[in-house]
């Protein structure tokens, strides 16, 4: 384990109001996947007719991941076709949002919260909160009875929900897993609200871009 650092004192923010130069009017978010479809159409469309097309083009869904109870993402996977240089399956994901019973495609425009497991969400007082990168790794967490959540592309916001947790990340075992870890764990600590914050090192038997077992 590597201990990141003391997270700040807690503040509030100063009051000041945000520079609209500091981001560009209608910039989009960073994707949470090179394969991720973020667009959010003109008109709503229905996310079944998006599931049909996506089944004509040879992709079937194989996981819902909840961010509460009206977004969802959902992951895709290719029935033949695999990823260059991986042994898997060619995948992307969509976005989901719930409005008046109906699910449409696209996350309906609003903040993002961070993505928990159950485990983290049915509990009061949460304690020991384990970072992965991506949904899934989170859900295996779960099963094992582990409060987690995944830290891809964590911003400050969603870092709050992290508030008195004693925060472990476990990052992918390559270059990248390792780069996005450390933005993390330097997210979580600008917000001061992290009891402590600690970085893993992948047992180093297991494969690039391995992650928890």
């Amino acid at each position: 384990l590597r201990l990141v650092g003391r997270p700040e004192t807690r503040h509030r923010g100063n009051g000041r109001k945000p520079d609209p130069r500091s981001r560009k009017a209608g910039a989009p978010r960073p994707p949470v996947d090179a394969h991720e479809d973020n667009s959010q159409p003109a008109q709503p469309v229905r996310a079944d007719l998006v599931r049909q097309k996506l089944a004509h083009d040879g992709f079937q869904a194989v996981a819902e991941y909840e961010y509460g109870a009206s977004v969802r993402k959902v992951k895709f996977e290719h029935k033949s076709k695999q990823q260059k240089d991986k042994k898997r399956a060619e995948k992307t994901f969509r976005w989901e949002h719930l409005v008046d019973g109906i699910w449409y495609s696209g996350d309906g425009g609003g903040p993002r919260p961070l993505y928990v497991n159950s485990v983290f969400r049915e509990r009061d007082q949460v304690g020991l909160a384990l970072g992965f990168e991506g949904e899934a790794k989170a859900d295996v967490a779960g099963e094992l009875g582990l409060a987690a959540f995944s830290f891809k592309d964590i911003t400050r916001e969603q870092a709050a929900t992290l508030a008195d947790c004693d925060v472990v990340l476990w990052p992918d075992n390559d270059e990248s897993g390792q780069q996005q870890a450390e933005n993390a764990a330097r997210t979580i600590n600008e917000t001061g609200q992290a009891r402590s914050i600690k970085l893993v090192t992948p047992p180093p038997e297991l494969p690039p871009a391995a992650g928890f077992p």
